[in-house]
């Protein structure tokens, strides 16, 4: 008898436990696991994102005059963003190098809490020049502009998106 309880005892601790965990309790569809279901969904801001072509931002940056004008997609992690009043983000190329600068006004504000954030932003390609004083504010205040670019004393150009959409993780 006494095995009998502890045997049950047992049975309902383990019970307990499981209904603590997350996800416990609901039925997952064949295939998909606990973190599946926990992923929050996208919050998604200004318009939708369409059926613009998704381009890596290296490429963007390989010849910005290329793409001058176009509408693309981009996806990557948000290293900096305008922490005033949101009127941008940046968006890290694959390997971190170059920072993509995303104008998210007049559509949209970036979250005040995007840094680190996922995020696939839609919009315009432009190409921007800044001047020597402008890039050295950026290279100290920001990550989208170089110390290396700075150096060189001459006006930088540079690929941007008006964005006319994004889906933040």
């Amino acid at each position: 008898m006494r095995h009998l309880l502890t045997a049950a005892s047992a049975a309902l601790l383990l019970l307990a436990a499981a209904c603590d965990e997350p996800g416990a309790g609901t039925a997952a569809a064949p295939g998909a696991d606990a973190t599946t279901l926990a992923a929050p969904a996208p919050t998604r801001l200004g318009d939708a994102l369409g059926s613009a072509p998704l381009v890596a931002v290296a490429e963007l940056f390989k010849d910005p005059a290329a793409w001058e004008g176009k509408r693309v997609k981009v996806t990557g992690t948000i290293p900096d963003f305008c922490h005033h009043q949101g009127t941008w983000f940046g968006v890290a190329s694959a390997d971190g190098k170059q920072i993509l600068r995303v104008f998210a006004r007049p559509k949209f504000a970036a979250p005040k809490d995007s840094l680190g954030k996922r995020v696939t932003a839609a919009g315009k390609v432009g190409v921007i020049t800044l001047d020597p004083q402008h890039a050295a504010h950026y290279a100290k205040e920001h990550k989208f502009v170089s110390a290396e670019e700075v150096a060189a004393g001459a006006p930088i150009r540079q690929p941007v998106l008006r964005a006319h959409g994004a889906e933040f993780q």
